[in-house]
């Protein structure tokens, strides 16, 4: 529930949140008591679109917030995964389109802007395909409704290390606006939003004794 929790430290209020692990949801609720618990959903997102996802959604949501599952873009889950199978392939894993799952819903909800954070491995060339699923992401976010309007992105990969994390993690987030909410300049809106995340940052790094430091033994 971390990106839950940094929009609640600024004030807003979470409508709906989802999981596929059940102790990813428990730890959810555990870290955000003020959450109903029929607004944490655990279960396969693919499933609770078919079962009426968005409708359990109340209001619409300015933002939507998300991290698709990443263990099949995951460099140390890729090497594991090439270690028991020679005829592996990123494409063909079920998890590396779940993203889709994350577009279908912005496509349904219209929110104003969203926010992804996924693994360095996002933004890296598949093998000698050519093919870049950060791109892929982008494209699809962009698209969205013939007749409508679509959503400028853009993507940067950040050192968590430079907004307090007491770990050198390298992430991607991809930053959109819905179309009709930026004009001719919105590739420059984008640059404005990864330049105010950037002057948001701690101006110190924490190490590990500090993070740790006050929890029970």
């Amino acid at each position: 529930g971390g990106l839950s929790l940094g929009f609640d430290r600024q004030d807003w209020t979470i409508e709906l949140a989802l999981d596929n692990n059940q102790d990813a949801t428990d730890t959810y609720r555990l870290n955000h008591p003020e959450m109903p618990h029929k607004k944490v959903v655990c279960g396969d997102i693919r499933e609770e679109i078919e079962q009426g996802l968005v409708e359990k959604i109340e209001r619409t949501p300015d933002v939507v917030v998300g991290g698709p599952p990443c263990q099949s873009l995951s460099q140390a889950g890729y090497r594991a995964r090439l270690a028991d199978d020679d005829e592996y392939n990123i494409l063909d894993d079920d998890r590396t389109g779940l993203y889709e799952e994350y577009v279908e819903i912005v496509e349904e909800l219209r929110p104003r802007a969203l926010v992804m954070e996924n693994v360095e491995g996002m933004v890296s060339e598949i093998d000698d395909t050519g093919i870049k699923v950060g791109d892929l992401v982008i494209d699809a976010l962009e698209s969205i409704g013939a007749s409508d309007h679509g959503y400028v992105c853009d993507y940067q990969l950040i050192d968590c290390a430079e907004y307090g994390i007491p770990q050198h993690r390298e992430r991607v987030i991809i930053l959109g606006v819905r179309e009709d909410l930026v004009d001719q300049s919105g590739d420059v809106i984008i640059d404005d939003l990864f330049e105010a995340v950037a002057a948001a940052a701690p101006s110190e790094q924490f190490d590990l004794k500090q993070a740790l430091s006050g929890l029970p033994k």
